[in-house]
């Protein structure tokens, strides 16, 4: 702890009922948490010589909270089973904010649905949809504007707000191995990842898949 710059705190509460106890599993968390180590955030400072980069620290931590939760609110067969892999709907969602204006992510919230078991003979394979929305702070969005200016582009802000519309898929192809296919369409994408640029990002339609191969499992592990 020679080098530490401060302290983390976590708090957070539960609510969880599962397939042993009810037809209509659900979930409910809410967290919250306190960082006292100094911020710092990185800015332009405009100059004669047309500006340089500097560093503001800003000492008053960083602390924020978070709510998720999840609803099985349909069963194929009205909930006269607890049978983990017979056809549901569930809902689930989250939101949460950073308190100071200089966190780089201010508030996100997300909605969805999936479906699971919609095949007999696929019991662990589930579909869904989903909303992802995010809005930056006001310091990322002015380094993410004067980023672009440094880039050789026209220093416009980018929206704040960004927002996901998600379908996707978790289909087993093997007993230990499946694929997640999604299909996304981003509105009012900003640079976040990759600040650099002179080019502003357009509105896109995405396409990708990620394999899981649960190792856990194949080597008998509960």
């Amino acid at each position: 702890t020679d080098t530490a710059t401060g302290a983390t705190g976590v708090g957070e509460i539960g609510y969880k009922r599962g397939f042993d106890e009810t037809a209509y599993p659900s979930m409910y968390e809410f967290l919250g948490y306190y960082n006292s180590s100094a911020t710092t955030t990185t800015a332009r400072a405009t100059t004669a010589s047309g500006g340089s980069w500097k560093a503001t620290q800003h000492t008053g931590g960083m602390s924020g909270i978070f709510f998720t939760g999840q609803q099985y609110i349909w069963r194929a067969d009205h909930g006269t089973t607890r049978d983990p892999h017979n056809m549901a709907v569930a809902i689930y969602g989250g939101a949460g904010t950073d308190f100071q204006s200089y966190a780089p992510v201010k508030a996100e919230a997300y909605l969805g649905a999936f479906v699971q078991a919609p095949f007999k003979s696929h019991p662990l394979d589930t579909y869904g949809v989903q909303l992802h929305w995010t809005k930056l702070g006001s310091r990322e969005t002015q380094f993410l504007a004067e980023a672009n200016k440094a880039s050789g582009g026209d220093g416009k802000a980018p929206s704040a707000a960004h927002l996901v519309a998600d379908i996707h898929a978790h289909v087993f192809l093997f007993p230990n191995v499946a694929i997640e296919p999604s299909l996304q369409y981003a509105i009012n994408p900003n640079t976040y990842y990759a600040p650099m640029t002179a080019k502003h990002p357009r509105d896109a339609l995405e396409v990708g898949a990620t394999l899981f191969v649960y190792l856990d499992k194949m080597a008998g592990f509960p």
